[in-house]
């Protein structure tokens, strides 16, 4: 999820304003973010370790992250057709969409 994050992250960057998550590139961040969130690790830090134990974060994944990351791949789905293919964003959203089997692996 790091690298799906970064692709999304680039696309914020270059954006005239980097705050407003109202925009594709926005809101896709915003959803992995979400995921870091729930499972207590710093949406700013994420390579920081979580304070939850690994039987706590099992139960998190199977209950809170496996939704999150289902409803972020339909999201991506609509969304791939709102981007230019070459587009920062939509290359974030392909690159989501691509490695959807290896990102969903997190879960089991």
């Amino acid at each position: 999820m790091l690298i799906a994050r970064r692709y999304f992250k680039n696309a914020l960057d270059v954006q005239y304003d980097k705050k407003d998550y109202s925009t594709i590139a926005g809101q896709g961040f915003l959803q992995i973010e979400k995921i870091f969130f729930i499972e207590g690790r710093e949406p700013d830090n994420p390579n920081k370790k979580s304070n939850y134990t690994l039987p706590e974060i099992a139960v998190i994944r199977k209950v809170q992250s496996k939704d999150l990351l289902v409803s972020f791949f339909e999201w991506c789905e609509k969304a791939l057709g709102q981007t230019l293919p070459k587009s920062l964003t939509g290359k974030a959203v392909s690159y989501a969409l691509k490695q959807k089997a290896s990102l969903m692996t997190f879960l089991y």
